[in-house]
């Protein structure tokens, strides 16, 4: 094992503990934990290091050191990034999860909607008849040819087609149907206790949280800052809960275990 293995092994080894017991961890611990030949001497060195290029704080000389904040942030994105689905038995399995790693969680069912027929209402207004809905379009024939085009199709594959086309009409209609859909959350109060200590991100975002409008402006993965408050992140993914396609998202402190919690939900 070399230097840089080394160093990864033993800021490895420090996260996984702290998510597990939030403390400060000291050379002696790391050593015990690591199970491998090496002296204290050198962990040492390596925490001077690591606490040097900011991975690693130590609030006192002789006390112990904690991941900083990047650290953490890296961690999650390494662990987390290479998820493309997650497996939900239930939403029993999804609460039971959330409440016992204080993590709190939306998923919004994405149930099939296709486009049926498209008509002009009034020379200025295009109707996109869906099986579940009807969405009323400022636009002219250009707009009604183009939306014809994908009669039979899904409204989200229609979004996709739109987006990349640029057709930014047709995406705001739609995310603004999506976003009254009603999302499944889980361990809610997490959202309350956190809005109520960050009265600032509160006001600004806790409502959007809870309906999950959020959810069609969110790219897939991990996500920090913005409209996150400090310390906090959050994971979208796509996901199936009981043989249906869903969009899921987890928010939490980045000390939360959210591995052991998307583990936990099949």
């Amino acid at each position: 094992m070399n230097r840089s293995e080394k160093k990864n092994r033993i800021l490895e080894c420090i996260i996984v503990e702290y998510i597990k017991n939030p403390e400060p961890i000291g050379s002696e611990y790391i050593k015990e934990l690591m199970g491998i030949d090496i002296s204290s001497a050198t962990i040492r060195n390596y925490l001077k290091a690591m606490s040097d290029d900011g991975l690693l704080v130590q609030l006192h000389i002789s006390g112990g050191r904690t991941p900083s904040e990047s650290a953490m942030q890296n961690f999650w994105i390494d662990r987390l990034a290479p998820v493309d689905i997650v497996e939900i038995k239930d939403l029993e399995a999804l609460q039971e999860s959330a409440d016992r790693h204080n993590v709190s969680s939306i998923v919004k069912v994405n149930k099939q909607n296709r486009l049926l027929n498209v008509y002009s209402a009034g020379g200025k207004f295009i109707v996109a008849e869906f099986e579940d809905c009807e969405i009323t379009i400022r636009g002219d024939e250009f707009l009604s040819l183009f939306l014809s085009e994908f009669i039979g199709l899904d409204i989200l594959e229609i979004r996709y087609i739109a987006f990349n086309s640029r057709v930014d009409i047709v995406v705001n209609k739609i995310d603004e149907f999506l976003s009254h859909k009603e999302p499944k959350i889980a361990n809610e109060i997490s959202f309350f206790e956190v809005a109520t200590t960050n009265r600032q991100w509160g006001r600004a975002f806790f409502r959007d949280f809870l309906t999950g409008s959020f959810l069609t402006q969110m790219s897939n993965g991990v996500h920090f800052g913005h409209f996150l408050p400090d310390g906090y992140m959050m994971f979208k993914s796509a996901a199936n809960i009981e043989s249906k396609q869903a969009d899921f998202v987890c928010f939490g402190h980045v000390t939360r275990n959210f591995e052991k919690f998307i583990e936990d939900l099949h």
